[in-house]
């Protein structure tokens, strides 16, 4: 299991769902503890929806999955930063590809609505686009910087996502580490970016994907 050919792959039941359960509990608390963020407005780039950098249960992810993720993109990886996003109906994921402090990421699938599922799209290294299914404990490693992602407006109720970021620890983005913080847990450096490089913030630009050029992927991408 490799992103060196298409650039991302999926690992299936990557978190037991004991941790799932656990890790959801404790992102409610967290959004329990901030009543006031603005869901409408969203971290500025996903709308509908609640985010939060670097909360104790995703920073202790942002640990523990280092060694796995090193195996799975076959480098050597600093840790950068890790965040999670509860989204809600009407939210959406701009095409983008991530800043040089997300080289390497992974996002796992928290909580779904399991009448709506939700897919992320991501354009792989040679232009096709697949429609990745996640299930809670499902993880996508991908190439953040060089890999287009984006998610169509959310018709189901609530979905939850973590996110863990790395940069090559031998690579040209290594002075991110720990996404130049003091320390684990710590505040964003900059407080005013977002961690995308956008193509479009615009729901109405938002790929019209044609399905015969879509790889559907609900099993395991080994690659």
């Amino acid at each position: 299991m490799s992103v060196n050919n298409l650039g991302f792959c999926i690992v299936r039941d990557a978190l037991p769902l004991s941790v799932v359960q656990l890790l959801q509990t404790q992102f409610e608390m967290v959004r329990y503890l901030n009543p006031a963020a603005d869901i409408n407005r969203g971290d500025g780039a996903v709308p509908n929806s609640f985010s939060f950098y670097a909360s104790f249960p995703s920073e202790s992810l942002l640990v523990t999955m280092q060694s796995a993720i090193e195996q799975i993109v076959d480098v050597p990886l600093l840790m950068s930063f890790s965040y999670f996003r509860i989204m809600y109906t009407g939210a959406f994921l701009p095409l983008h590809r991530d800043r040089p402090n997300c080289e390497y990421s992974a996002t796992i699938c928290i909580e779904e609505d399991v009448d709506y599922p939700y897919p992320i799209f991501m354009k792989d290294l040679s232009g096709v686009v697949h429609e990745v299914f996640l299930s809670p404990g499902d993880m996508a490693v991908y190439k953040g910087c060089e890999v287009q992602h984006w998610r169509l407006p959310y018709q189901g109720q609530r979905h939850i996502q973590t996110f863990v970021h790395y940069v090559d620890a031998n690579g040209p983005y290594r002075e991110f580490e720990l996404d130049k913080r003091t320390g684990i847990l710590m505040p964003p450096a900059d407080v005013h970016r977002t961690n995308a490089e956008p193509v479009s913030f615009d729901v109405a630009d938002l790929p019209d994907v044609n399905i015969d050029r879509v790889v559907h992927k609900r099993e395991s991408i080994n690659n």
